[in-house]
């Protein structure tokens, strides 16, 4: 029996950042990585922007580098006006997850297994269908879908991005733009030109009230805003706690930053720690940022407001924090509905959280 002092299961850009952090931050510990699918393999649906300091402090690979981004806004994503035009001269990366995925595995020198995992086996084993595995901690990183969620019979997130389409166009255009289009009803477009094809994604902002009664088709990220669960010394990292805020310049920013976060805590041995920490950094921002998703109405009201201020404009885009003057410039029915929204998300998270922490005592 094969003993390890972490065995991640999943290996998708949550999975793989965590290896490639773990050798990076405690070099001698014994890694496993179980994934039955193969490295990469449900890396989100292949393709997100990203920054430079992401690329450069991972050493990652990508596909081209846009000079900035035309943001569009619009009522319907299949209405042909377009309300608001900004461009944005700010460098983004486009990049293939399933090869982030990759680069981040080879480097990380960690154990691969082609497995399935079917259950623990009490508090320090996994049984998987080629035998029965060892491990001081293990972090489950195989998606929305936890395989521990799974056998714990635990909820499911309740907010989510539904991938509508993906389509591949022959083009000759090469532009340095690609283009993002939002929409007040919740809808998402993005366009990217790579020169023989252009890559375009449509997506929609969905809340289920009870995700396990109803089946959502196509691609989804989960971003609902709960802590990263730890239950004794088995930790969760992935989109499901809301790390993918599918902005256009988040991409595998958050996750990463999160494999590092908690590649810290399983240093000091302390999973404890790792939730509250997460809480501390992330969780009011993307409570905020989440406030203004519910408030898609306003959406182009927001945007015009902010049209001669591009750098508030990518504050957003990147979930960081705006500052108290530009808020300002909002009307106060847009901020009394997005202080409102933000409310009902803290009282929601709360609740969220406490249920899946009676569901891990019981």
């Amino acid at each position: 029996m094969e003993s390890y002092d972490v065995v991640i299961v999943g290996a998708g850009i949550a999975g793989t950042g965590l290896a490639y952090n773990l050798k990076q931050i405690c070099p001698e510990i014994k890694v496993l990585v179980i994934e039955q699918y193969g490295v990469g393999s449900h890396a989100g649906y292949g393709y997100r922007n990203t920054y430079g300091n992401v690329i450069e402090g991972y050493n990652l690979p990508y596909v081209k580098k846009f000079k900035g981004l035309i943001l569009q806004a619009k009522n319907h994503l299949k209405e042909e006006s377009i309300k608001l035009e900004i461009k944005l001269d700010v460098p983004f990366y486009l990049v293939n997850y399933k090869e982030i995925c990759k680069s981040l595995f080879e480097r990380s020198g960690v154990k691969y297994s082609n497995d399935t995992c079917i259950k623990t086996l009490g508090k320090n084993k996994v049984l998987t269908k080629k035998g029965i595995y060892l491990f001081k901690f293990l972090v489950d990183c195989s998606g929305s879908n936890f395989f521990i969620r799974r056998e714990k019979r635990l909820k499911m997130p309740y907010c989510y991005w539904v991938c509508k389409k993906i389509e591949k166009f022959p083009t000759v255009e090469s532009g340095d733009y690609f283009t993002y289009i939002v929409t007040s009803d919740g809808g998402l477009k993005e366009q990217y030109p790579l020169g023989e094809e252009m890559i375009v994604a449509e997506w929609k902002f969905e809340s289920c009230i009870n995700p396990h009664h109803k089946k959502i088709p196509g691609l989804v990220i989960p971003c609902n805003p709960s802590t990263p669960m730890v239950m004794g010394n088995i930790a969760f990292l992935g989109d499901s706690f809301g790390n993918a805020t599918t902005s256009a310049g988040e991409g595998i920013r958050p996750i990463l930053e999160t494999s590092k976060l908690l590649a810290k805590c399983i240093k000091e041995e302390n999973l404890q720690k790792y939730p509250k920490l997460w809480n501390k950094i992330f969780l009011k921002t993307y409570l905020k940022h989440l406030a203004t998703r519910l408030n898609q109405k306003d959406k182009i009201k927001q945007l015009e407001m902010l049209k001669e201020d591009p750098r508030s404009i990518l504050k957003i885009l990147r979930c960081e924090h705006v500052d108290k003057e530009t808020i300002k410039k909002f009307p106060k029915t847009t901020l009394l509905i997005n202080g409102l929204n933000y409310a009902a998300l803290l009282a929601k998270h709360k609740l969220y959280e406490k249920s899946e922490f009676l569901k891990f005592q019981n």
